[in-house]
C-alpha cells in the first residue's frame, strides 16, 4: 500500500470510498466518476467514516468496561410500581425501609428489578421467621 492511499493526521483524505481496516480508516483512489465528485458525495463519505468512527468507539467502550448487554435495565418509580403490581406511594415508602435504589441525579431514582425482588424476598423471610 502506497502513502497516497492512508489517511493519516498530516495528508488528510480529500476524495475516494472509505474502507475498513484493523487501526485505521484508509482512502481508496478515487474512480473516474469520483473525480469531479459532488457535494452529495463528500457528505456520504463524511457519513460513513462517522458510521466507522462510532462503531469504533462502541467497540472499544464495550472492551473497557462491559457490553451494554452486561448493563442492568434500570426502572423509575412508576415502571417499578408497574411491575411489583404496587402504587407509587409504596414505591416511596420501601425505598425510605432501604430497597435498593440507584441515584442517576438527586431526583431520579432508578431501581433494579432483580436487586428489589432480593430485598423484598430478605425481608419477607425476616417475618417468617
Amino acid at each position: 500500500m502506497n502513502s497516497s492511499t492512508r489517511a493519516t493526521p498530516r495528508d488528510p483524505p480529500r476524495s475516494g470510498r472509505v474502507s475498513e481496516s484493523a487501526s485505521f480508516v484508509k482512502l481508496a483512489p478515487a474512480t473516474p466518476a469520483s473525480k469531479g465528485a459532488s457535494f452529495g458525495s463528500l457528505d456520504a463519505l463524511l457519513e460513513r467514516v462517522a458510521e466507522v468512527a462510532a462503531t469504533r468507539a462502541m467497540e472499544q467502550s464495550a472492551e473497557l468496561f462491559g457490553s451494554r448487554e452486561d448493563a442492568p435495565i434500570l426502572l423509575d418509580r412508576q415502571s417499578l410500581a408497574k411491575r411489583l403490581n404496587i402504587s407509587i406511594p409504596t414505591v416511596d415508602r420501601l425505598r425510605g425501609e432501604g430497597m435498593p435504589t440507584i441515584w442517576v441525579t438527586s431526583e431520579a431514582p432508578r431501581f433494579e428489578l432483580d436487586r428489589c425482588l432480593e430485598w423484598l424476598r430478605s425481608r419477607e423471610a425476616g417475618r417468617i421467621r
